[in-house]
């Protein structure tokens, strides 16, 4: 679940289409870690991908949303691929580790945000009297 967590925090695009490791390349600083997918986890980890990207699941605060059973394996009926058990539970707990991940960075980015826009109305506040 690393290799998700690494992706999710420094080679998903933000709203703005950039990435984190770009902006941090773009700094100087160019440690960030890469994501590391063993050969034998691969076809996994393209299957989840296709998956996560043929289905709309965002709440309307923005929040991301497991993948449904359902949907999982709706999907893979129209894609023509076969999973066993054990997959469909790789990729449950990928798509757990996904979630958690952008939904924590999201939280993140709306406290941020909200601590900006407090400091700008208590300055705002201080100018008036």
């Amino acid at each position: 679940m690393e290799a998700i967590r690494i992706y999710t925090r420094y080679d998903l695009p933000d709203d703005k289409g950039q990435t984190r490791r770009e902006r941090n390349e773009k700094f100087g600083f160019d440690k960030s870690p890469e994501v590391n997918i063993p050969c034998e986890g691969m076809y996994l980890w393209q299957l989840y991908s296709e998956l996560s990207n043929a289905i709309h699941r965002i709440d309307f605060n923005g929040y991301y949303y497991n993948l449904p059973p359902s949907e999982i394996l709706a999907w893979c009926k129209l894609a023509n691929k076969d999973i066993t058990s054990f997959e469909y539970d790789v990729i449950s707990s990928m798509d757990n580790a996904f979630c958690k991940e952008i939904n924590e960075d999201k939280n993140a980015r709306d406290n941020r945000k909200f601590d900006e826009q407090k400091k700008e109305l208590e300055k705002n506040a201080k100018r008036r009297r």
